[in-house]
């Protein structure tokens, strides 16, 4: 059935329903075989309220496998575990089944309240999210000081390049610098380290 954050039980063996939301696009790639290595994906319902709508799917295949590959758009039924790693809502060791194809509209989010409201980030995890208004105020880093994306001058949310390497953008497409300015940024919503990050799936997600 189609499902709610709300209702899954922690270390539970659980069946849900959604439409691929957005997919892995910028894999790890083994310097000796050239293989490329993606992880995971996010489903959300298609029919929810708009909140606790959206899950993290832990799911690894690569370019050389026999594995099944997640399509966006895909509507499926799926079959999990549910667990939180590092507060993480997620669903892993998944199995699924296709029944056609759906669509999902990024539900417009106040990044400002990312960090000033403990209540806020949860009700959209997992889920396609679109933040209007954001100026380029500095890049996104690591702790050892490798760039991963962008930050929004005002709110400081940030925008990484886990799902698609938005640094290095296939051409017409530019690479975000600071100063530039995006009436909205479209992304998935998730948590990593400890703070509430949007991942981009492709440069129609930055819109001008």
């Amino acid at each position: 059935s189609a499902f709610s954050l709300t209702s899954l039980t922690l270390a539970a063996w659980i069946k849900v329903s959604g439409v691929i939301s957005a997919v892995d696009a910028n894999p790890s790639v083994d310097s000796s075989t050239s293989v490329k290595k993606y992880t995971g994906f996010f489903l959300q319902d298609d029919t929810g309220k708009g909140t606790y709508d959206g899950i993290y799917v832990y799911y690894v295949w690569a370019s050389n496998s026999q594995a099944k590959v997640p399509v966006v758009g895909k509507k499926i039924t799926l079959t999990g575990f549910y667990d939180e790693y590092y507060d993480l809502s997620e669903l892993k060791n998944v199995s699924w089944t296709e029944s056609g194809t759906g669509t999902i509209t990024a539900t417009e989010v106040d990044a400002s309240k990312f960090t000033s409201d403990k209540t806020y980030g949860p009700k959209y995890e997992g889920m396609l999210v679109k933040v209007k208004s954001v100026e380029v105020g500095e890049m996104a880093k690591t702790t050892k000081g490798s760039v991963i994306g962008i930050k929004d001058k005002t709110t400081k949310a940030a925008f990484e390049i886990q799902l698609y390497d938005f640094l290095k953008p296939a051409s017409p497409a530019v690479a975000p610098k600071v100063g530039d300015k995006f009436t909205s940024i479209t992304g998935v919503l998730t948590y990593s380290y400890s703070a509430w990050v949007v991942y981009p799936r492709g440069a129609a997600d930055f819109a001008k």
